[in-house]
């Protein structure tokens, strides 16, 4: 073999092996800058209320819990949000609407199970039921979605776990209940 067979043999050689090499970079910088750059729904926690009611004149029992508005603060579009709870009960709520009812200026929530689609800037209302004021330490609130692409079978759910003692600190208890003069929290006596 002379001196330009191998030479020339060497340059092709050289130059596949750099081709091969530079093909792998770019496509692992292109693979890592596709995932760092996808859009994600990011949560953010606003208009948080404690409150604690007391049994009323209609006989409706005390209770004790949150309400707080949760938006889609991200970039990109949360599917099936779903809000579980641990130490109490909660319910996704959709934005005020007038009742039916005729009483004019009555608002209300209606309740429903999940979010299917939730675009950037959209709002729920959380309304969080405390088992009791036992609980409050330890109550908790996960919101649940799928991450966007939805048609492969394996599903990318994603979870937010809040804490309500963290959202906010345990509402005061009154002195006396105001319906039935008694102490608040208590049983009338019969």
């Amino acid at each position: 073999m002379d001196f330009d067979t191998a030479f020339w043999a060497g340059v092709g050689m050289a130059s596949a092996v750099a081709t091969a090499l530079a093909t792998g970079v770019s496509t692992v910088a292109a693979v890592w800058w596709r995932r760092q750059d996808r859009q994600e729904a990011d949560w953010a926690i606003y208009n948080v209320r404690p409150f604690r009611t007391h049994r009323d004149s209609h006989g409706n029992e005390p209770s004790l819990g949150l309400d707080l508005d949760v938006a889609n603060a991200g970039d990109g579009v949360a599917f099936r949000v779903v809000a579980t709870a641990t130490g109490g009960d909660v319910r996704i709520q959709g934005p005020l609407v007038e009742s039916g009812l005729g009483v004019r200026g009555h608002m209300h929530r209606r309740s429903q199970p999940l979010v299917p689609v939730m675009p950037p800037g959209e709002a729920v209302h959380l309304r969080i039921d405390v088992a009791g004021p036992e609980e409050w330490a330890t109550a908790a609130v996960e919101l649940s979605w799928v991450h966007p692409p939805t048609w492969k079978k394996r599903r990318n759910t994603r979870t937010l776990r809040l804490l309500v003692a963290d959202l906010a600190t345990l509402p005061p208890q009154r002195a006396t209940d105001p319906v039935a003069g008694e102490p608040a929290g208590q049983p009338a006596a019969e």
